[in-house]
């Protein structure tokens, strides 16, 4: 298990004691040699039994007046210095040796192995993206964008029992983080006390992503009234378990979640956009992509079309379907000229299949999904480029 303070550690079950594994890098490594390991966060086991896990950022956290260590603290410092600290390192149980993977990411999280191990897959919080890395073939060595402008903070990353990935989200994406281009409003944020700070909408989330880079599915409770901040994702016999960064409990919800509700599916798209127009808090440039509510309901559109049964309409146009006028929320970008409703394209890709949803039947959890962040980079790009027409 990961300790923030102690690094990486093994607890015996049956005992309960507990062994320091490693609290530095090995003194015989290539890179970093003797270096500490600061706020170790998450963990993955390859078949070999080596251990992957990451070092959050090289801020260890203050203990506060109640005697606890506020984790969260760390993150802020980490957050508003706007420095990629974060690693992921290895530790082999049989030469006791860790050495470091990869380093420079912005505040790593989750991780989690391929089913062959060929590569290891990264959550990088303050970047809002999933980072993949290589661990064999041709590609060793490399990393590649998994997702990438997220609408929430990622935090958790777990393997599903299909092969595909759990990304956990705690809060949507802060409106003030378009703002942190400012040094001196980093500044601010950072020293403040507790109780200046924005408030940050609470909610719950979690993706299921292909190990290609697509997203099959967005489980969303928009208000958080049911599942909120969820900080970890864990499949086990047909259940989803999810732990909170708020809280001491565990929630869990039934698999598959196929149901899709209209206007929520609009919240989550207008949640996606949110992070339009975030400016990156430092001096390294995240390509975040200019956005179009239309471009990419033409995207949702186009996907959905191409999994309906033979003989379905080869094309859609958003002037071929019964839209509204959507009024964008105060902290969200612009331009939100329509949205489609779902019961009109009838057909809703859930996963890789032709899974047919069916509007208004939402639990307590609301499903979308089946499209994928890669076909659209081309008609983003197109967008920010001013090639595509506003309607």
């Amino acid at each position: 298990m990961c300790d923030v303070l102690k690094g990486l550690l093994r607890l015996n079950t049956s005992s309960g004691a507990v062994e320091q594994l490693a609290s530095r890098v090995s003194s015989s490594a290539s890179g970093a040699p003797g270096a500490p390991i600061f706020y170790a966060n998450s963990l993955d086991i390859a078949p070999n039994g080596s251990i992957y896990f990451s070092s959050s950022t090289d801020i260890l956290p203050a203990r506060a007046r109640s005697g606890c260590y506020d984790t969260g603290f760390a993150w802020a410092l980490n957050n508003m210095r706007g420095l990629p600290a974060g690693r992921v390192l290895a530790y082999h149980p049989a030469t006791r040796q860790t050495h470091v993977v990869a380093s420079g990411f912005y505040y790593a999280d989750g991780v989690a192995l391929s089913e062959d191990g060929s590569f290891l897959l990264v959550v990088e919080t303050d970047a809002l993206r999933v980072v993949k890395v290589w661990l064999a073939g041709d590609k060793a060595g490399q990393r590649e964008v998994l997702v990438a402008a997220l609408p929430g903070l990622p935090a958790g990353l777990s393997k599903a029992s299909d092969g595909n990935f759990w990304v956990s989200m705690t809060v949507p994406v802060p409106p003030y983080s378009r703002y942190l281009g400012s040094v001196l409003l980093r500044a601010l944020i950072a020293w403040s006390p507790r109780t200046w700070r924005p408030p940050v909408k609470v909610w719950g989330a979690v993706l299921k992503v292909s190990p290609e880079g697509r997203i099959l599915q967005l489980l969303l409770d928009p208000t958080g009234a049911r599942v909120a901040t969820a900080s970890a994702a864990t499949e086990h016999n047909g259940r989803l378990f999810l732990g909170s960064i708020m809280g001491v409990h565990l929630f869990q919800c039934m698999l598959p979640v196929r149901s899709t509700d209209s206007a929520v599916f609009r919240a989550c798209i207008v949640a996606w956009l949110s992070v339009a127009s975030v400016v990156a808090h430092s001096a390294h440039t995240l390509p975040l992509p200019a956005y179009s509510l239309e471009v990419l309901l033409q995207s949702l559109c186009d996907t959905a079309l191409r999994s309906c049964a033979p003989g379905a309409p080869a094309n859609i146009t958003l002037a071929d379907v019964d839209d509204d006028t959507v009024q964008p929320p105060t902290n969200s970008p612009g331009p939100f000229i329509s949205y489609v409703d779902l019961q009109v394209v009838e057909q809703h890709v859930a996963g890789s299949g032709s899974q047919h949803a069916a509007a208004g039947n939402a639990t307590d959890w609301h499903a979308v999904g089946g499209w994928s962040l890669h076909e659209q980079r081309e008609l983003w790009d197109q967008n920010a480029a001013g090639r595509v027409k506003q309607r």
